[in-house]
């Protein structure tokens, strides 16, 4: 074997025994300090992802600037960069190239309003070319200074998550020009969000929902008068029952292909009701994702009536929907039951008054209760296309 067949045998080596080791950082630096041979490997883990948040004091920005610097082909590995939405953070970071860079994180945690000093300074990692996803939680004054944070983005941004975000004006009424050209986004998050509309409506918002594909949104107040531009692209949507009940509706979704609906029982029956009659001609994969079922404790009793009964109904009216298209309807229940369970032995029974408590084993209870789930969605598992999701993992 030549000494190149053998120098790349190692080198291929070393990447693959760091693969292994990719989500602990300390034993990332130490295969970086151990040998040269294991250095490249694990710096393409360790700068692939860099959360400063955690370490918020705002000498990890000096430092990081200084890594950066001192080794400019670092910039090269960093891919998501989760920072503090801070002027005296960010100017740290401030003009630094990262040509790869795909998702920048901006968190508050000193304050909750976002400065117009504090917007100036993320600029510029906003405009990277190779940037399309931004997550921000931070408050705004008004519509302007949202504006102004996202008004240098590129054709690149895809996605935009607010969270918690709340913009507490819409600005003056001035009859402002329209911008020439938007960002077309392809999928929104809205998490908790209030002022969203009166952003989008803006005529200078530097984004554009015209081709949004896929919303995620939970509890955002009015936000369906600016998705009517988005109704015939929409094409997947995680929603809540407070805003199905609450004005969104589902009809005017015709292009949906993907929907999850997430809510307790009663409310997912309220919700879904409040959609009928409802034509989708592409939906073909429901989610219902459901947080109060009552399950198999570590006894053999059964799930309370009336979720069973709610279920029941919830059945009743997705099978009266119609949905030519409908292959896959997924039941999720989160935070089902907690396998908190010992094995069966004769000794371990229990008696409570006259009735014997058997304790089931992890499997037998995992298995009653999706039969349960099962036999709660009758239509729907007569069609084939009943799936009851592994609910001790949401999705």
């Amino acid at each position: 074997m030549d000494s190149c067949a053998t120098v790349l045998g190692t080198a291929e080596l070393c990447a693959y025994i760091v693969d292994f080791v990719h989500d602990s950082a300390h034993d990332l630096k130490s295969f970086a300090l151990v040998s040269r041979v294991f250095t490249s490997s694990a710096q393409r883990h360790l700068f692939y992802e860099i959360d400063l948040v955690a370490y918020y004091p705002r000498s990890s920005a000096i430092r990081l600037r200084q890594c950066l610097d001192g080794s400019p082909h670092l910039r090269l590995l960093v891919r998501r960069l989760t920072l503090l939405f801070d002027v005296d953070f960010l100017t740290h970071l401030r003009g630094i190239p990262l040509p790869h860079l795909n998702f920048l994180s901006l968190s508050i945690r000193f304050t909750n309003f976002a400065s117009s000093a504090t917007i100036m300074a993320a600029r510029d990692l906003i405009a990277l070319p190779s940037l399309h996803t931004v997550v921000t939680d931070a408050w705004f004054e008004d519509v302007s200074l949202v504006n102004l944070l996202f008004a240098r983005c590129t054709p690149a941004l895809r996605s935009v998550d607010l969270r918690g975000v709340k913009i507490l004006s819409s600005g003056s009424p001035v009859a402002n020009t329209p911008l020439a050209s938007r960002t077309h986004i392809k999928e929104l998050r809205l998490f908790r969000a209030e002022g969203i509309a009166a952003w989008f409506m803006d005529p200078e918002c530097p984004l554009d929902l015209g081709q949004l594909q896929g919303l995620d949104i939970y509890v955002s107040a009015s936000i369906e008068p600016v998705l009517q531009v988005a109704i015939s692209t929409l094409e997947e949507l995680r929603v809540h029952t407070h805003d199905l009940t609450h004005g969104l509706s589902l009809r005017s979704f015709s292009a949906l292909r993907k929907l999850r609906i997430d809510g307790d029982p009663p409310d997912l029956v309220l919700a879904l009701s409040s959609t009928l009659p409802l034509h989708l001609p592409y939906l073909a994969h429901i989610t219902i994702a459901s947080r109060l079922f009552k399950p198999y404790t570590n006894t053999r009793e059964k799930p309370a009536s009336f979720v069973r009964e709610q279920f029941g109904r919830i059945d009743t009216m997705l099978a009266d929907m119609h949905l030519p298209a409908l292959n896959r309807v997924t039941l999720s229940v989160l935070r089902l039951i907690k396998l908190n369970v010992i094995s069966v032995d004769e000794s371990d029974a229990e008696t409570v008054g006259s009735v014997p408590v058997v304790p089931l084993t992890t499997a037998e209870l995992v298995e009653q209760t999706r039969g349960e789930l099962v036999r709660g969605f009758p239509r729907m598992s007569e069609r084939g296309v009943l799936v009851v999701h592994d609910y001790r993992v949401p999705l």
